[in-house]
Formats: C-alpha cells, structure tokens, sequence
C-alpha cells in the first residue's frame, strides 16, 4: 500500500493540473490527446529518466537537475545520456525537482522547443509520471501509459481503451493510503457487443482492436468500496466531463481513449440510541476514534441522531474502533447523561471494540444510555403586544448557575404561528427570553413602531427581546413571551436571522 499526501486534481481541459504534493504554479492547459498515444504522437522525445542530483546554480541564480537516461521509445536520444532540467518558474506549465525526488525515475514527453536543447523543461501538461513502486508523493502511475509503450511494435494502428483503478482511504493518523486494484473484471459495454477484461497487478485494464464506437466503462465494485465520482484524486475519461459523468467514452478508429477510477472507502455503522426504556433519543451525538496511535486532529467520524433516534456514520477507515457519545463530556438538555463508551460503560478500558474490515457489511447497533437527568418541556408561544405571532425569534434559557459539568443553557426558533418548544434540565433556575431581529424598512408605513422600538431598544432599534425569571420543576404548556410593542397594522411580526 502507499502511502502518500496532499490532493492531486487532474481535469483535461482547459483547467490547473497538479501532479505532485508540492505547491505548484497555475497553467492552463489547452485541448489535447491525453491518451498515451496523443501524447507520444505529440513529443519529440518519450524516454524514462531518473534523477541523479538537484543542483544549485550561483550564475544565474537557479537550480538544475541532472537526470540520467534509463530508456528511450521516441526521439534521439540514447541511454545513458544525462539531461539538465531547469525548474519550473512562477504561471509556467514547467516541472519543478526537489532533493526529495533524486532516485526517482520520471516517464516523460517532451516537445522542447528548441532543436537541440542544453536545458530540458518538463511540461506538466504532458503529464509526466513516476514509474510505480516509487515513493514520489505523486498519485499518478505509469503503468497504464508504460503497457501500451512496451509492446508498441506489436498493437500499433490498433484501437485501444484502458484505465486504473485505485482505491484510498483517510487513514485516522494524518496521512491518505492508496491501493492499485489488482485482479477485478471490468466490462466494456459497446452498442452491439460486451467485452470482458481484468486489472492487472498495477490496477490496470486494457483492450486492444475493439470498433469505434460509444462504450460504457463498467468497473466490478469491491465489497467495501464505492465509484468515487468525480475524484479530487483524479479518474475520469479522455472524452470529457459529460461522458464522465455516465461512465461513458467515446472510442474513434485507430486511435485510444481511457477510464480511471478512483474507489472510497464505503463502510459504515448504524444504529439508534436509545434510553433506558427502550424510547429513541434524538440530538445525541455519536463518536468513532481508533483504538490505538496518535490521532489526527482532521480526522473526525461523528453523526446525530435524528428521527427516531437514528445516526449513521460513514467513511471509516479499516480498523478497530470504541463508540463514544457526548464525547465533550458536557450535560445538556439534549445529551443529559455523562459521556460513555459503547454498550454501556464510563471506563475506556472496559468499552467494546467494533472492528472494520474490507469486504464487511454494515453493521447495525443499538446504544442504552445507562443514567441520564431529567429533561422537562416548555412549550409556549411569542407574542406581539396585540398578540400577534412572532415568528423566526430566538428563543433563549439561560440557567443561572451550573456546575463545570452541565451546560444548561438551550434555544430553540419559533415557527410560523410564533410557537417554541424547548427542552431543559429539570430544577435549574434562569432567565427565559425571545429575541427578535427586525429591519427599519419593514415599519415604514408604521413610523409609531419605529418611534417606539428605538425609546425601547437598549442595544439599539434593531435588537429587541424580552425576558422572564423561571425555576424549572415540570412540564411547561402554554407559556407566552410577549414583545413590549404592537405589530404593524395587524400583521404578524418576522424576525430577521441573525448570526452572532
């Protein structure tokens, strides 16, 4: 497996190609072949080459990297021969080289233009690639373009339609881990005839002398795994983003195109959480972290439960896990129990270990919250001086004293008949309040109520909200809020949404 970093975003036409980790210039490439025949009928010279050194130069300040020749399939060129590539410079399409890459061996097509250049320019656009087995951070193999290559003598003039098929997952620990497909069938569906082949040990597929024609390229998903598509890594076809989209390409007389895939990690857990008595418990948030090493702080498999208290967590790496919930460890009138681990313990060391493994179905828990605090109702509705609907407030409790566990503060948003429902630890003491937002121009034809709000509003005519003191021991029906003033001509009153 490989493992390597960063994003590599490929699209064909007319967009940025980057095919390193490293931070690199914009270019934009132009409408091309981007089959290995398009660009070796495009280059001058196709050969492999691997770095020898990287090499500061005093006059004029830069650097070059001196590359020897390991093979060569166009051009005259021999093996052997050692080349000088200047570096790539800020907006140009040019391949830079770092120490990092000395030992590497690059696939290149070059097209200089000079007749017989001193110094080499490697343009990205070409798409240059590592050989595989080379730990370059680079995402893109050339095993694809290197099949065709070695046996050019035997297949040229020949029809040719290939592709990749790697799979990667996010692995916990910071890092992206990458896997070539090896051994899976992959159809080609033509307008008359189905054809069969197998990725090879490098995820490659190809057929050769097949007619022209539309095709849809249909790859045989491993358990485990899903068609990412599009793919921040790269995939898609060399007949565009449309047939991409379906799969599709386009295949023309005597010449290639390409499908590559990359596969997600399609694994997932699901489940309820439920209380004591067995009744569903929404707003609960549920956590994976690995069992074992030093986590990433980007890494994050988390979801809340919804209706009926279900939650679904997706995209997890292969590995051992515990399910935590309320891993913030904070009280509140949604999570009003301590955090735990799954099935029911407080005690890390004595929760369950859930295990993912490729090729596993989803599996489908149940988690008991083993204690929890009351939680009663309020539910009421805000009103207008004239009793009109305040719709799209705020609606506030703030409990007045707490200890470092508990968060016993709550909102909810008023509905359009001005009614809330909120819910809050039982026996907490504090303020209940509705807020509302509202926009002068609304209140022209009104100029009372601006008069009004502006004498009223303490942080300023736009910011009004009233409140009330209340100890919370029960179930609350029927609780109103009412604003200080009236609505404007017997309309019901909307609240702005604010964000703080």
């Amino acid at each position: 497996m490989d493992n390597r970093s960063g994003v590599v975003l490929r699209f064909l036409v007319c967009t940025t190609l980057f095919l390193t980790a490293k931070t690199v210039a914009a270019c934009e490439c132009t409408d091309r072949d981007f089959t290995v025949l398009g660009r070796f009928e495009d280059a001058r010279f196709v050969v492999i080459a691997r770095v020898l050194a990287v090499e500061k130069i005093s006059e004029p300040d830069t650097t070059r990297t001196r590359m020897v020749i390991e093979k060569v399939y166009k051009g005259n060129l021999r093996v052997g021969q050692e080349m000088s590539f200047g570096q790539g410079e800020s907006g140009s399409c040019d391949e830079d080289f770092d120490e990092d890459d000395i030992g590497v061996k690059f696939l290149f097509f070059l097209k200089p233009k000079e007749k017989n250049p001193t110094v080499w320019y490697a343009d990205r656009c070409e798409k240059s690639k590592p050989l595989p087995g080379f730990d370059t951070h680079h995402v893109n193999d050339a095993a694809d373009d290197l099949a065709y290559l070695e046996k050019m003598d035997k297949v040229t003039g020949k029809t040719r339609i290939s592709g990749t098929l790697i799979s990667y997952q996010e692995s916990p620990h910071g890092r992206t881990d990458f896997k070539k497909v090896a051994a899976t069938k992959v159809r080609l569906i033509g307008e008359k005839k189905t054809y069969e082949t197998e990725t090879n040990e490098d995820g490659v597929y190809e057929i050769y002398d097949l007619p022209a024609g539309r095709y849809t390229v249909e790859p045989k998903t491993p358990k485990g795994w899903a068609i990412e598509n599009p793919s921040a890594y790269g995939g898609g076809a060399s007949s565009g983003r449309e047939d991409s989209e379906h799969f599709q390409l386009t295949l023309e007389k005597g010449r290639h195109a390409y499908f590559d895939f990359f596969f997600m990690v399609d694994t997932k857990i699901r489940g309820r959480v439920l209380n004591r008595f067995g009744s569903p418990m929404n707003n609960v948030c549920v956590n994976l972290i690995p069992t074992e090493g030093k986590v990433s702080e980007h890494f994050e498999r988390i979801d809340c439960t919804e209706g009926k208290g279900v939650f679904e967590i997706e995209e997890i790496p292969f590995g051992s896990y515990f399910i935590v919930v309320n891993i913030k460890d904070k009280i509140t009138a949604n999570q009003p129990f301590r955090r735990f681990y799954y099935p029911y313990v407080y005690e890390r060391e004595k929760a369950q270990v859930v295990t993912i493994v490729e090729g596993d179905d989803a599996k489908a828990i149940d988690i008991y919250v083993p204690e929890m605090k009351d939680v009663v109702d309020i539910d009421g509705l805000f009103l207008s001086a004239d009793r009109k609907p305040v719709t799209r407030a705020r609606i506030f409790f703030k409990a007045e004293k707490t200890d470092e566990l508990t968060d016993g503060d709550t909102f909810a948003v008023t509905d359009a008949n001005g009614k809330f429902s909120l819910r809050v630890l039982k026996g907490l003491k504090g303020k209940l309040s509705g807020e509302v937002w509202l926009d002068e121009n609304e209140y022209t034809e009104c100029p009372q109520v601006v008069a009004l709000l502006k004498m009223k509003g303490e942080t300023g005519w736009e910011d009004q909200k009233t409140e009330i003191e209340i100890q919370i021991e029960g179930n609350v029906d029927n609780m109103e809020l009412k604003l200080p003033f009236a609505s404007c001509k017997g309309r019901k009153i909307v609240s702005r949404m604010k964000v703080d």
